[in-house]
């Protein structure tokens, strides 16, 4: 495949003469990936660390470190090993997010030079197409992803608010191709209850643009959601919180996923309210647990903490919210 390759380049004169390709992986196969893969697990074999200290997925690198030198240190040993093996690091999208508290910067030799400059810090970035916070957190998480679903919607107005078009019709497209923009990653989300209430007034604008009901109506969330036959929000969150921890809880205990769950971070925090945290959420769903009848060991069992998750249509159903299958 990689012997003697070429290539040509359609425009609008016509095809180019053929170009030889004689570095890189080729774009768009199902091969690529993961060539690419068993190389960086070669190139970076001794300098890997386990999560959440360095982490990797296909061309992203995520360095973590207690201390600015120590990090720096690192950053300069990983560009040294990938310039060697031809890999070079993107200085346009490489930052450097201090923790709060955090003296000092990070600094990164330049292409062929000796000298080094400083990585602009940032507040936030995005990591496997999450938004992280300096402060922790997820409102800018919650931010984007209600952008991004608007703009899924207005992609699909023509249909979604099309007379003609049957109201179930409308519900499942914004099931299928919507909801999920707006829930990607919420597994995670440290959500607090204005978070919540952001996002469900996001959702119930949605539906009541596929209903075609105005604010002159007043007709109460809970009779739209009924009509549409859509289980809220927050509810949906629920599940997908208890099944990713039920997942994490049957993990063994040496695993990246289970050790970064239960890490405790050896520090002062400041005075005031502290930061409300994943585990905090956790602890909230436990008391809608506990309404099984159920408790944390339960998650052990996967086909009973599976009923666990799936109450939530029964208690939505309960309080008339209607059903969802």
């Amino acid at each position: 495949m990689y012997q003697q390759c070429t290539t040509r380049v359609t425009t609008t004169a016509g095809e180019t003469e053929e170009i030889g390709i004689h570095a890189g992986l080729h774009q768009g196969t199902a091969l690529s990936p993961l060539l690419f893969i068993i190389i960086m697990d070669v190139i970076g074999e001794d300098l890997d660390k386990k999560a959440p200290w360095t982490m990797i997925f296909a061309d992203d690198l995520s360095l973590s470190g207690e201390k600015g030198e120590d990090l720096e240190g690192e950053l300069e040993e990983w560009r040294k090993r990938l310039e060697e093996a031809g890999v070079k690091v993107s200085r346009a999208k490489t930052e450097h997010l201090p923790l709060p508290g955090a003296q000092g910067s990070i600094r990164m030799k330049q292409y062929g030079l000796e000298e080094r400059t400083e990585l602009p810090k940032c507040s936030s970035f995005k990591y496997l197409g999450t938004t992280l916070q300096q402060e922790g957190g997820c409102s800018k998480e919650v931010e984007v992803r209600i952008s991004k679903a608007w703009a899924k919607w207005r992609e699909l107005m023509g249909v979604l608010c099309d007379k003609k078009i049957s109201t179930k019709l409308k519900v499942l497209i914004y099931k299928t191709v919507i909801r999920p923009v707006l829930l990607y990653g919420c597994e995670t989300w440290p959500v607090t209850e204005t978070l919540v209430k952001k996002i469900s007034a996001c959702e119930m604008r949605m539906l009541r643009y596929c209903l075609g009901v105005s604010w002159e109506e007043h007709r109460r969330n809970v009779d739209i959601r009924k009509e549409a036959r859509v289980v809220g929000i927050a509810d949906m969150m629920r599940r997908k919180r208890l099944a990713w921890y039920g997942h994490v809880c049957r993990r063994e205990e040496d695993s990246d996923v289970r050790r970064t769950s239960e890490m405790t971070i050896a520090a002062r925090r400041k005075r005031g309210k502290p930061k409300h945290r994943w585990l905090d959420t956790i602890r909230k769903d436990m008391n809608f647990i506990k309404e099984c009848g159920l408790c944390k060991e339960d998650a052990l069992n996967r086909e009973k903490w599976r009923s666990v998750v799936t109450y939530w249509q029964t208690l939505a159903t309960r309080e008339g919210q209607g059903g969802e299958r």
